[in-house]
């Protein structure tokens, strides 16, 4: 996978990616984990494909 040009690191990328597909959550569902995992939301829309 290629994270180059996301304002967040890989291991975060990869954690939403999974949340997503996992769980089948929405986006605002993995956006609102983040931020409880302390994540800011606006750089994992980027990576998620908002």
């Amino acid at each position: 996978m290629n994270t180059k040009g996301h304002c967040s690191p890989k291991y975060i990328i990869l954690q939403a990616v999974y949340f997503k597909l996992r769980f089948t959550l929405s986006y605002r569902d993995v956006e609102e984990l983040m931020k409880i995992r302390g994540h800011c939301g606006s750089c994992h829309d980027s990576a998620l494909g908002l």
